[in-house]
C-alpha cells in the first residue's frame, strides 16, 4: 500500500521561495515522483510554446498574403539586393593540398544572405522565449492533469498536483530547465514540417500557401533540428543542476541518486542519446559520403527519439505526437502514390499510341499539312496554333525512342552521362524544374536518388512519350558510377535489357542503349510556384549537367509562346495571347567543358529554336576547355572490369581530361576570330575569381583552372572519355565555325541585312536562307547525313546495327532507306581499335541537332554582368533568372543578379529594375 498523502501544501507561504520543498516521504519512489511533479511548470507556463507557433503563424501567413498579393515593389526589392547574395569559400590550405595533391577541391557553399537571417532570427526568437520574462507562471490547478489511463501507475502526477506552488517563480535553476525542455517539445512539429517533402503532409508545399519544398527548407530542417538538440541539452544541464544541489530532507542525499528508479527520466535520457547520436551522424561530411548510413539512422532513430521525448513528459506530448503523426502520415502518403505511379496499383499505359515518332523528329513530314505559323501567332491563329499537325507545339518526338512502361532507356552520352528515358506506368505531372528520386534495382534496390527531369509534362500530347521523363546523370563516385558502369558493360556485352526483368515480349530495343527497371517518388521542388508569365523576360544560366534544370523551363516557355496554356504542361495557366502573359523574350546561357557536352541536350534545343527563333530566343554555349587534345598517359579505367572492351589509345580512350592545365592552353588567336569582338565572352582561358571566394593571380594556371572547373563541374563529376569523344569535340568545333562563316556570308550577301539562320527549317526558311547561301547548309533534315559526313569528313564513321529497329508499332521511315542500314554514326579517333571496341554513338537525328547548335558553342567564358545589364536594359517589365550548376556558378549569377536590382527604379515605375531568381541547388 502507498503511503497516505499529506493534506498540507508545504509550498503555500508567505514568501515566494523558487526552490519548493517536497514532503519526506518514507517510500524513495513516492518521493522522486512527489519531487518531480512540483517542480513541474503549470499550464499558464505553457504559454511560451504557444507564442512560438503563433509567431510561426503568423509569418506564415504573412508570406502567403505577400506572395498572392505580389512583393515586386520597392521593399521587396531592396530585400532581395541583399538576401539573395551567396558566397562560397575554400581557403589558402585547402588550396595548397589540392596543388600538392593534383585534386580539385570543390568550395565550401555558404548560405544565402536570407537564410542565414531566418536561421539567425529563429535562434534568437527560441532563446528570447526560453529566458525572457517568468519561468514559472502560478495559476488555479488544471484538469489537464488529473486524467489518468486504465494503466495508472502506483504513483501518478494527479497523485501530487495539488503540491506545486501556486506563486510566480521568475527564475529556478528547475524553471528554467523545464522552459526550454518544453520549447524543444514545440520546436519539434516545425522541424519535421521543414523535412517533409509532399504535400499534403508538407504543409509549406501546398500549393495555396507558400509552396515551398525541401529543397528550401532544408536548411531551415537542419539548423532547426540543431537547435532543438541545444534547448535540449540545456534542459538537461540546468536539471542536472537542480538535481545536484537539492538535498533528500532526512538523508541528505542529492535527488540524482534517486531520479534513476523514475522510469520517466529513463525515457528523457534515451530521447535526448538518440537525438544526441542523430545530430551526429547527420553532418554534411558523413552525409556526402556515407547517405545510405545517414539515411537509415534517419529512419530508425527520428521516430524513436520522438517516442521517447513523449513518454519522458506526457504533459506535453502532444508536440510529440503530431510531429509522429506529420512524418508517419507523410510516409504513407507517398509509398502510396509510390506504388500507384509505379504501376503496382492500378493499370499501366497502353502501348498502341507508345511508339517512335519519326514524323514529329523530323518536321518536314509535317510540311504538307500546314503552313508555318508566325511566331508569336497571331490572334487569329490561334485556333490554328493549336492543332495537333503543327510539329511546333510538341516536343514528344525529340527523342526517337519511348520505353515501354515501368522501364527507363538509358544511353551512354560525352561526358561520362547516362541519359534516361522513363515512361511512368500511370499518370504523372510535373512542374518545369522539378526533380524525382530514382531507383534501379538492378543497380541497387534500396538506393534512391535525387535527379531533375530535362523533360515537360504534355498533359495534351497525342502519344504517351509527351509525358516522357527524361534525366542526365553524370557519373560521380558511387551509385552514378555504378550506373555508367552498369550500362556500359550491358552494351558491351551486345545486352539490351537485365535478363532478371521482364520486358514485354514484341519490344524492339535500339542497339545504342539499354532498357532498365525503373522506379521513381515524386515529384519533389519549389520550382513549381514560380509564376513565369509574370516576367517579361526569362534569363537560363546553367552549367554543365544543371543544363536538366534549364531545358526543362526552356521547353516549357517555348511551347506556351507558340500558343500552348502552361496549365496543361505541368505548370500555371497562361500561353502566348493570355492577357496575363508578359514573357517576350527567352535568353539560354549553358557553360560547358567540352564541345561534345553539346550531345547532350541538342536535340532539345534544336526543337526550341525552332519554335522561338531571335530574338525572341537566344541560345549562347560557351565552352571553357580551350583544347580538345588529351594527355598522353593512359590511367586506369577504375572500376571498369570487362576484359573484352578495348578503350582507345592514349589520344582517346578513358583519359580524365582535366587533370591539369598547363598542357591544354591554347593562345588567344586560337579562338575563333569572329568571337573575339563579342561583347559577352572572354576569350582569355584563365580565370581568378567567381562566386564571392575572392581571387587569385593571373599567372597560377593550376588555380586559374581549378577555378573555371567550378563553372562546369559539380563535386565528384568523372571526366572518363569514351573513345571517339575527342574527334567529336573537335568535328562540333569545326562545324560551328563553319556554319557561323555562313552566317556571316549570308549577311553580306543579304546586302548587309542579318540574316539569323534558323536552327531547324521549314521550306519557307530554306527558300529564305539558300537565296543568299548557294550550298544551302541548313538543308531539310533527312538530308543532313550525307552532308553532316562532309562537313565533318575528318572525323571517320562507321554504320552499327540498326538503332530504329521496325516493327508493326515501329514502321520504317522511307527517308532512312539508304544502302547502310542505320542512320547511327560512331566517331572513331583511333583506327588501330579492334571492330568490337564500344565507341561514342551518334544518330544522323541527333547529329543533324548537334551540328545546328554547334553554331552556338563558343570558346571562352561568359561575362555574365553583360548579359545581365543588357537583359535588365531591353526587358519591359520585371525579370527572372533560373540557374543550375556548381557552387561558384550559382554564387556568381546571384552576386550579379543583386548588382542589378534597382529599387530606384521600381519607385519609379519600371519593373525591370526588379529581377526575381529561381535556383535548383542539391545542397541536402
Amino acid at each position: 500500500m502507498s503511503t497516505p498523502i499529506p493534506n498540507s501544501t508545504p509550498t503555500a507561504t508567505v514568501i515566494p521561495i523558487p526552490n519548493p520543498t517536497t514532503p519526506n516521504y518514507p517510500d524513495d519512489i513516492q518521493w522522486i515522483t512527489a519531487y518531480l511533479v512540483i517542480h513541474m511548470l503549470s499550464p499558464g507556463s505553457f504559454w511560451y510554446a504557444y507564442l512560438l507557433w503563433f509567431v510561426v503563424a503568423a509569418i506564415f501567413l504573412l508570406y502567403i498574403f505577400l506572395r498572392w498579393t505580389g512583393s515586386g515593389g520597392y521593399l521587396g526589392a531592396r530585400w532581395n539586393k541583399w538576401a539573395l547574395r551567396k558566397r562560397t569559400w575554400r581557403g589558402q590550405h585547402a588550396l595548397a593540398i589540392a596543388k600538392k595533391r593534383g585534386t580539385r577541391p570543390q568550395p565550401k557553399s555558404l548560405p544565402s544572405n536570407g537564410q542565414i537571417f531566418c536561421t539567425i532570427v529563429l535562434f534568437v526568437a527560441v532563446l528570447l522565449l526560453c529566458f525572457v520574462g517568468p519561468d514559472y507562471i502560478g495559476r488555479s490547478h488544471s484538469s489537464i492533469f488529473a486524467r489518468r489511463d486504465g494503466r495508472r501507475p502506483a504513483y501518478s502526477i494527479s497523485d501530487f498536483i495539488h503540491l506545486q506552488p501556486q506563486y510566480q517563480i521568475n527564475k529556478a535553476w528547475w524553471t528554467s530547465g523545464n522552459r526550454t525542455g518544453v520549447l524543444a517539445f514545440a520546436l519539434l512539429p516545425l522541424c519535421v514540417l521543414f523535412a517533409l517533402k509532399a504535400p499534403p503532409f508538407a504543409l509549406f508545399a501546398i500549393p495555396f500557401t507558400t509552396q515551398f519544398y525541401f529543397d528550401k527548407l532544408s536548411w531551415l530542417h537542419r539548423w532547426s533540428g540543431r537547435l532543438i538538440w541545444m534547448v535540449s541539452a540545456l534542459h538537461v544541464l540546468l536539471w542536472s543542476v537542480q538535481l545536484s544541489l537539492d538535498r533528500r530532507e532526512g538523508t541528505g542525499v542529492a535527488p540524482y541518486v534517486y531520479i534513476w528508479r523514475y522510469p520517466k527520466f529513463i525515457y528523457g535520457w534515451t530521447a535526448f542519446m538518440t537525438m544526441t547520436a542523430l545530430i551526429g551522424l547527420s553532418t554534411s561530411a558523413l552525409r556526402k559520403q556515407y547517405y545510405q548510413v545517414f539515411y537509415a539512422c534517419h529512419i530508425m532513430l527520428v521516430p524513436l527519439t520522438i517516442i521517447m521525448a513523449a513518454l519522458h513528459h506526457p504533459p506535453v506530448w502532444w508536440w510529440c505526437w503530431g510531429a509522429l503523426s506529420l512524418w508517419v502520415g507523410e510516409r504513407i502518403w507517398r509509398a502510396t502514390w509510390w506504388l500507384y505511379n509505379n504501376g503496382f496499383l492500378g493499370s499501366s499505359l497502353g502501348r498502341t499510341s507508345n511508339r517512335m515518332r519519326l514524323d514529329a523528329s523530323y518536321p518536314e513530314a509535317h510540311y504538307g499539312r500546314g503552313k508555318r505559323h508566325i511566331y508569336p501567332p497571331l490572334r487569329s491563329s490561334y485556333g490554328m496554333v493549336a492543332t495537333e499537325d503543327s510539329p511546333f507545339l510538341s516536343l514528344e518526338g525529340v527523342h526517337s525512342y519511348t520505353p515501354p512502361p515501368g522501364f527507363s532507356y538509358a544511353e551512354l552520352l560525352s561526358g561520362s552521362t547516362v541519359r534516361l528515358t522513363f515512361l511512368p506506368p500511370g499518370p504523372l505531372a510535373w512542374a518545369p524544374g522539378q526533380h524525382f528520386l530514382l531507383t534501379i534495382p538492378s543497380i541497387s534496390r534500396l538506393d534512391t536518388h535525387p535527379f531533375t527531369a530535362a523533360s515537360i509534362c504534355d498533359e495534351q500530347a497525342s502519344t504517351a512519350a509527351g509525358r516522357a521523363l527524361v534525366f542526365y546523370i553524370r557519373a560521380k563516385e558511387g551509385w552514378t558510377k555504378d550506373l555508367w558502369n552498369h550500362v556500359f558493360a550491358m552494351l558491351s556485352h551486345g545486352e539490351t535489357h537485365v535478363a532478371s526483368e521482364k520486358v514485354p515480349f514484341s519490344e524492339q530495343v535500339p542497339s545504342n542503349g539499354v532498357l532498365l527497371r525503373t522506379l521513381v517518388d515524386g515529384p519533389f521542388g519549389s520550382s513549381i510556384r514560380t509564376q513565369w508569365r509574370q516576367y517579361s523576360t526569362v534569363l537560363v544560366v546553367v552549367g554543365g549537367s544543371g543544363v536538366s534544370f534549364g531545358v526543362s523551363i526552356l521547353q516549357f516557355l517555348a511551347l506556351c509562346l507558340a500558343g500552348r496554356d502552361g496549365k496543361y504542361l505541368g505548370g500555371h495557366p497562361g500561353g502566348w495571347g493570355s492577357k496575363d502573359f508578359k514573357v517576350r523574350r527567352v535568353r539560354f546561357v549553358w557553360i560547358i567543358r567540352e564541345y561534345s557536352h553539346v550531345q547532350w541536350c541538342a536535340s532539345i534545343l534544336q526543337h526550341c529554336m525552332t519554335m522561338m527563333p531571335a530574338p525572341s530566343l537566344d541560345v549562347d554555349i560557351f565552352v571553357t576547355n580551350p583544347t580538345t587534345s588529351l594527355p598522353k598517359e593512359v590511367p586506369t579505367t577504375g572500376d571498369i572490369e570487362l576484359p573484352n572492351i578495348v578503350f582507345e589509345a592514349a589520344s582517346e580512350g578513358g583519359h580524365h581530361s582535366d587533370e591539369t592545365g598547363r598542357k591544354r592552353r591554347d593562345s588567344v588567336g586560337s579562338v575563333d576570330s569572329d568571337y573575339h569582338q563579342d561583347d559577352y565572352i572572354d576569350p582569355n582561358p584563365d580565370i581568378t575569381t567567381y562566386g564571392d571566394e575572392g581571387s587569385t593571380e593571373s599567372g597560377n594556371t593550376v588555380l586559374c583552372e581549378i577555378y573555371t572547373l567550378y563553372l562546369t563541374n559539380f563535386e565528384g563529376d568523372q571526366d572518363i572519355r569514351l573513345p571517339g569523344e575527342a574527334a567529336l569535340n573537335k568535328s562540333i568545333r569545326k562545324s560551328g565555325k563553319m556554319r557561323r562563316a555562313k552566317s556571316r556570308m549570308a549577311k553580306k550577301e543579304g546586302n548587309g541585312e542579318l540574316v539569323k539562320p534558323m536552327p531547324s527549317t521549314s521550306k519557307g526558311a530554306i527558300t529564305q536562307f539558300q537565296a543568299s547561301s548557294p550550298d544551302g547548309l541548313l538543308s531539310p533534315t533527312w538530308r543532313t547525313a550525307n552532308q553532316i559526313a562532309e562537313s565533318l569528313k575528318d572525323t571517320a564513321y562507321r554504320p552499327l546495327s540498326s538503332s530504329r529497329p521496325t516493327s508493326p508499332r515501329h514502321p520504317p521511315d522511307p527517308r532512312l532507306q539508304q544502302p547502310s542500314p542505320s542512320p547511327s554514326k560512331v566517331f572513331d579517333g583511333d583506327s588501330e581499335a579492334p571492330p568490337g571496341a564500344l565507341q561514342i554513338l551518334v544518330d544522323a537525328r541527333e547529329m543533324h541537332d548537334i551540328s545546328v547548335v554547334s553554331e552556338h558553342a563558343r570558346l571562352g567564358k561568359p561575362k555574365l554582368d553583360r548579359i545581365l545589364a543588357d537583359e535588365v536594359r531591353m526587358a519591359r517589365g520585371p525579370v527572372i533568372v533560373a540557374t543550375c550548376g556548381p557552387a561558384s556558378l550559382n554564387a556568381m549569377v546571384r552576386k550579379e543578379i543583386a548588382k542589378q536590382i534597382d529599387p530606384a527604379k521600381i519607385r519609379g515605375g519600371d519593373m525591370s529594375g526588379f529581377i526575381d531568381l529561381v535556383s535548383e541547388e542539391f545542397d541536402f
